[in-house]
This record gives structure tokens, C-alpha cells and sequence, in this order.
């Protein structure tokens, strides 16, 4: 009797010692995906103004309307240092801004001659800026 014993003493022992290994694969788990973004801070008007030279025009799309959009400042801001060295994309010419129906409709209901400021969150070179605050001024 003293050798099945061992031997299911035996095997207890490689089963326990292989539940502990896949224990200590399972806390690592996979490594997680990058997720890079960047801040986007732009600032201008819905008409051309003569005191001021736009440094880029573009189309920005909110609720589905387009508008011409003179940018007069255009500064992009990475979350992640490792992407600041890497070549960044083209920026592209037409944008479509996402989030509270609030700051949107600041967009929507801007005047001629208000200066607007958008700071938003996107992907690297994304069309989709997700808006974190609006300001134009006048108010």
C-alpha cells in the first residue's frame, strides 16, 4: 500500500506545482495595448478677419453642419513623450468635433467676429476631436 501511496503523493505534487505556475502566468496576463493621445488646442474665428493672417483653414463639423473655420493658432500636445519624437501625421483639413451637446452648441451658436478656442482630445493625426472645454469671446 505504501507504493500507490507515493505515487498519488506523486502526482498531487506535480499537479499543485503546475496550478501554481499557470497562477503566476495568469497574474501578468497579457500586455496591454498603447493607447497614445494628444491634446489639440486651436483657436479662430468663423470669418476671415483682416487683422489677423489664419495660420490654416479648415472645415469643422458639428451635429453634421460643416463650417469654415480660420484657424489663427493650431498647437498639438502629446499625452505620450514616446510619440512626440515619432513623425507625425498630416493634420487633416476637415475635423468633425464630438462631445457634451453643450460646448456643441457654443460651437453652433458662435458669431461673426467671436473669437472661439477649442481644446480637445484625439488620436494621433484623428479627424475626431472629442472637446474638453469651448471659449469665445466676446461671450
Amino acid at each position: 500500500m505504501a507504493a500507490p501511496k507515493r505515487a498519488s503523493l506523486g502526482v498531487l505534487a506535480v499537479i499543485a506545482s503546475l496550478s501554481g505556475l499557470a497562477t503566476v502566468a495568469a497574474a501578468h496576463g497579457p500586455a496591454a495595448a498603447a493607447v497614445t493621445r494628444q491634446i489639440v488646442r486651436l483657436q479662430g474665428s468663423l470669418d476671415a478677419r483682416s487683422d489677423v493672417q489664419p495660420v490654416r483653414e479648415l472645415i469643422v463639423v458639428v451635429r453634421g453642419e460643416a463650417k469654415l473655420f480660420y484657424a489663427t493658432d493650431w498647437q498639438v500636445y502629446a499625452v505620450d513623450l514616446s510619440q512626440a519624437a515619432a513623425a507625425q501625421p498630416k493634420e487633416p483639413d476637415r475635423v468633425a468635433l464630438q462631445g457634451d451637446p453643450k460646448l456643441l452648441e457654443r460651437f453652433a451658436t458662435a458669431r461673426s467676429g467671436q473669437t472661439i478656442t477649442i481644446l480637445a482630445e484625439r488620436r494621433p493625426g484623428a479627424a475626431d476631436l472629442f472637446l474638453l472645454a469651448l471659449d469665445r469671446c466676446p461671450p
